[in-house]
């Protein structure tokens, strides 16, 4: 005889055995989900064809891959070299007129004058803030602003009225 648990398990339904029922290892349907309009066994699918060439370059000379930005070391030793300077506690602006592909800025922050990266970005962020805001004034002007010192100690609201004034003293020396 043996222990009711035993003939429990051998008559309980998890525990059947599915060997016998199972389905074979490679079940194929014809044409289950086969595009009518398609050759059978076509390699690929159908690919989106070449739309016609646009230019790659603008035709008036200026880049614009990145508008509104300097790119290139060369941009930014023609405005070092060149350009009209102000400055503030924490920042040196330069500006030079150029060749009518409206306002451009460039931004050096670097590693020695703010060590963290929290500090860096902010100083990015709060100089294109000020930039869009004298952007009809700054009509045809490459501007460049570096960072001299740490704005670690300023909030942001005195580090926006320092970049205004030095925005406005731009204007005043390029104009």
């Amino acid at each position: 005889m043996g222990f009711p648990e035993t003939t429990f398990r051998t008559n309980h339904e998890a525990h059947l055995s599915t060997v016998e029922n199972a389905t074979p290892a490679y079940a194929w349907i014809p044409c289950a989900h086969e595009n009518a309009r398609r050759p059978r066994c076509h390699p690929c699918t159908p690919r989106q064809r070449a739309g016609p060439s646009q230019r790659l370059t603008n035709p008036g000379g200026c880049s614009r891959s990145k508008p509104g930005r300097l790119t290139g070391p060369a941009q930014f030793e023609a405005v070092l070299a060149a350009g009209r300077r102000s400055g503030s506690r924490c920042f040196l602006a330069r500006a030079i007129p150029n060749a009518g592909c409206g306002a451009r800025l460039g931004l050096i922050v670097g590693k020695k004058a703010a060590p963290r990266a929290v500090d860096r970005n902010r100083v990015k962020r709060l100089v294109r803030i000020v930039h869009r805001q004298f952007l009809r004034e700054l009509d045809a002007l490459d501007v460049v602003v570096q960072l001299r010192s740490s704005p670690r100690g300023h909030d942001n609201a005195a580090l926006l009225k320092e970049l205004q004034d030095l925005m406005r003293g731009l204007l005043v020396k390029a104009g």
